[in-house]
Protein backbone atom coordinates (compact mmCIF):
# COMPACT_ATOMS: atom_id res chain seq x y z
CA UNK A 1 0.00 0.00 0.00
CA UNK A 2 1.23 3.52 -1.10
CA UNK A 3 1.80 5.63 1.93
CA UNK A 4 -0.15 8.76 2.27
CA UNK A 5 1.65 12.11 1.47
CA UNK A 6 1.21 14.93 3.83
CA UNK A 7 1.27 18.62 2.90
CA UNK A 8 2.39 21.29 5.46
CA UNK A 9 -0.02 24.26 6.00
CA UNK A 10 2.74 26.69 4.15
CA UNK A 11 2.29 24.59 0.98
CA UNK A 12 -1.72 24.76 1.30
CA UNK A 13 -1.80 28.33 1.96
CA UNK A 14 0.43 29.06 -1.30
CA UNK A 15 -2.35 27.30 -3.24
CA UNK A 16 -4.78 29.58 -1.65
CA UNK A 17 -2.94 32.44 -2.11
CA UNK A 18 -2.21 31.74 -5.82
CA UNK A 19 -6.11 31.23 -6.44
CA UNK A 20 -7.20 34.32 -4.86
CA UNK A 21 -4.45 36.24 -6.92
CA UNK A 22 -5.70 34.30 -9.80
CA UNK A 23 -9.23 32.89 -9.93
CA UNK A 24 -9.63 32.05 -13.12
CA UNK A 25 -7.60 29.32 -12.77
CA UNK A 26 -8.17 25.74 -12.55
CA UNK A 27 -7.94 23.31 -10.25
CA UNK A 28 -5.87 21.11 -12.76
CA UNK A 29 -3.88 23.87 -13.09
CA UNK A 30 -2.75 24.48 -9.76
CA UNK A 31 -2.29 20.29 -8.95
CA UNK A 32 0.22 20.84 -11.95
CA UNK A 33 1.78 23.78 -10.70
CA UNK A 34 2.37 22.74 -6.99
CA UNK A 35 2.78 18.95 -7.24
CA UNK A 36 -0.51 18.23 -5.58
CA UNK A 37 -3.03 15.49 -6.29
CA UNK A 38 -6.27 17.02 -7.27
CA UNK A 39 -8.11 15.48 -4.06
CA UNK A 40 -5.90 17.92 -2.01
CA UNK A 41 -6.38 21.05 -4.25
CA UNK A 42 -10.09 20.47 -4.26
CA UNK A 43 -10.09 20.18 0.05
CA UNK A 44 -7.56 23.28 0.52
CA UNK A 45 -9.80 25.56 -1.41
CA UNK A 46 -12.68 24.20 0.16
CA UNK A 47 -11.69 24.37 3.44
CA UNK A 48 -10.64 28.30 1.80
CA UNK A 49 -14.06 29.05 1.40
CA UNK A 50 -14.94 27.47 4.31
CA UNK A 51 -12.99 29.54 6.56
CA UNK A 52 -13.06 32.62 4.68
CA UNK A 53 -16.62 32.99 5.25
CA UNK A 54 -16.94 32.85 9.01
CA UNK A 55 -19.79 30.88 8.88
CA UNK A 56 -18.60 27.74 10.21
CA UNK A 57 -20.52 26.53 13.26
CA UNK A 58 -17.90 26.18 15.89
CA UNK A 59 -16.63 29.29 15.14
CA UNK A 60 -18.16 32.65 16.51
CA UNK A 61 -18.55 35.49 15.18
CA UNK A 62 -15.19 37.83 15.26
CA UNK A 63 -14.50 41.47 14.95
CA UNK A 64 -11.22 41.97 14.06
CA UNK A 65 -9.80 44.20 16.67
CA UNK A 66 -5.82 44.62 15.48
CA UNK A 67 -3.32 43.04 12.52
CA UNK A 68 -2.61 40.19 14.82
CA UNK A 69 -5.78 38.52 14.74
CA UNK A 70 -5.33 38.15 11.25
CA UNK A 71 -3.67 35.24 12.47
CA UNK A 72 -6.43 33.28 13.60
CA UNK A 73 -7.79 32.31 10.44
CA UNK A 74 -5.00 30.72 8.75
CA UNK A 75 -4.03 29.45 12.60
CA UNK A 76 -7.51 28.05 12.82
CA UNK A 77 -7.01 25.94 9.53
CA UNK A 78 -4.10 24.21 10.29
CA UNK A 79 -5.54 23.24 14.10
CA UNK A 80 -8.30 21.39 12.18
CA UNK A 81 -5.85 19.79 9.47
CA UNK A 82 -4.21 18.73 12.60
CA UNK A 83 -7.20 17.39 14.39
CA UNK A 84 -7.93 15.54 11.10
CA UNK A 85 -5.13 14.02 11.02
CA UNK A 86 -5.67 13.11 14.73
CA UNK A 87 -2.07 14.55 15.92
CA UNK A 88 -1.82 15.79 19.27
CA UNK A 89 -1.01 19.86 19.81
CA UNK A 90 0.16 21.84 22.19
CA UNK A 91 0.36 25.18 23.16
CA UNK A 92 3.85 25.19 22.18
CA UNK A 93 3.02 24.18 18.93
CA UNK A 94 0.07 26.30 18.59
CA UNK A 95 2.58 29.36 19.43
CA UNK A 96 5.45 28.07 16.56
CA UNK A 97 2.27 27.94 13.94
CA UNK A 98 1.11 32.00 14.89
CA UNK A 99 4.72 32.90 14.78
CA UNK A 100 5.24 31.42 11.19
CA UNK A 101 1.64 33.17 10.12
CA UNK A 102 2.82 36.29 11.75
CA UNK A 103 5.94 35.86 9.82
CA UNK A 104 4.14 35.50 6.06
CA UNK A 105 1.66 38.14 7.07
CA UNK A 106 4.85 40.67 7.98
CA UNK A 107 3.04 41.58 11.41
CA UNK A 108 6.69 42.54 13.14
CA UNK A 109 6.83 42.60 17.20
CA UNK A 110 4.17 40.07 17.42
CA UNK A 111 4.70 37.31 20.41
CA UNK A 112 2.06 34.51 20.28
CA UNK A 113 1.88 35.42 23.98
CA UNK A 114 0.30 32.85 26.81
CA UNK A 115 -3.02 35.74 26.68
CA UNK A 116 -2.48 36.07 22.92
CA UNK A 117 -3.06 32.25 22.42
CA UNK A 118 -5.62 31.97 25.54
CA UNK A 119 -8.30 34.79 23.50
CA UNK A 120 -7.49 32.56 20.31
CA UNK A 121 -8.61 29.28 21.94
CA UNK A 122 -10.96 30.92 23.57
CA UNK A 123 -12.95 32.46 20.37
CA UNK A 124 -12.07 29.15 18.34
CA UNK A 125 -13.05 26.70 20.74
Amino acid sequence: MKKKKTYQIQQKLEVIDFKKNNPAVTQENLAQRFNMPIGVINSTLKKMQLYGSRRHKQKKNITFKSCTDKIYEPLYAWIQNKRFCNHTITNEMVREMALKIAQRFYIENFKASHPWISRFKEEYK
